[in-house]
């Protein structure tokens, strides 16, 4: 009898999809024989120290590669709170002072938003104010734009 490894393969696949309405002692036990049949399949004699070795590793890569899932899930979740975050923090010093964040953490407008007139270009495309909101447009003579800074 040849050894097809694929079909293994498949009929592991298929039991471990199964497997998710087992309990912890029903999917060790489906385990147990999965890598039996497995270490068999590879020549192992049944009762033999090599047979036990054999089930021992494939048991030890099975926790092995449910404890590098886990680790990637917090990592993954650890990363997706920094960002979130990251983007509230911002959001909060955007200097942005006619919004907030409710205790729901969504985002909320105020409904006493005037809208800013100061022109946000001059005459030759170049912004009025920097990265951080302040205005620094035109001040001086000449400046079709006055400083909307200035006392009236």
């Amino acid at each position: 009898m040849e050894f097809d490894m694929k079909r293994v393969l498949i009929v592991l696949g298929a039991l471990s999809l199964l497997a998710g309405c087992k309990t912890d002692e029903q999917q060790r036990a489906i385990d147990m024989r999965n890598d039996n049949r497995l270490c068999q399949a590879q020549g192992f004699a049944p009762g033999s120290q090599a047979l036990a070795e054999c089930m021992n590793t494939a048991a030890q890569s099975r926790a092995a590669d449910k404890a590098r899932q886990a680790a990637a899930q917090q990592a993954q979740a650890a990363r997706d709170q920094a960002n979130w975050d990251a983007w509230r923090q911002k959001a909060d010093n955007n200097g942005n002072s006619n919004s907030s964040w409710n205790n729901n953490s969504s985002w909320s407008q105020s409904n006493n938003q005037t809208i800013d007139t100061r022109p946000q270009f001059d005459r030759q495309g170049n912004p009025n104010f920097d990265t951080q909101g302040n205005y620094q447009g035109c001040h001086g003579i000449g400046c079709q734009v006055d400083n909307p800074d200035a006392p009236n």
